[in-house]
């Protein structure tokens, strides 16, 4: 249940219900709107606070946080990043990746073995066909 809490919570986030910035209604409000007990309201919080999706505010309500702030590497996070198109990171990860993958192709080469080889040739076929 604490999931799926979190997962709609997040979704309310996503589509600028409650914006980065925002304050979040109270628990019980919150309950209310999920359909769950303020318990997995709580749970669910905590949830995305560990990802930095929310600040937890002590005495306050608790705030969703700027979406840089986000846990960069969580995927759903990462998705709500890049839609955002104003972050840098998913460029930088790219840049990453084609800087291993470029120096790691040779080593590959040399270690493949004839059955991986012939996987390969397969995948890139259907790849074509497709």
């Amino acid at each position: 249940m604490t999931a799926r809490a979190a997962a709609d919570l997040l979704d309310l986030i996503l589509d600028q219900t409650f914006p980065p910035g925002a304050s979040l209604p109270s628990e019980t409000e919150l309950a209310e709107r999920l359909g769950v007990s303020r318990l997995t309201v709580r749970e669910a919080i905590k949830s995305l606070a560990g990802t930095r999706v929310i600040v937890v505010r002590q005495g306050r309500s608790s705030m969703v946080n700027e979406v840089e702030e986000w846990s960069p590497l969580e995927p759903r996070l990462f998705a709500a990043r890049v839609a955002r198109g104003s972050d840098s990171l998913p460029a930088q990860i790219l840049e990453v990746r084609r800087i291993v993958e470029v120096e790691a192709l040779p080593l590959a080469v040399e270690r493949c073995t004839d059955t991986q080889r012939e996987v390969l040739a397969d995948a890139l076929r259907w790849m074509r066909e497709a």
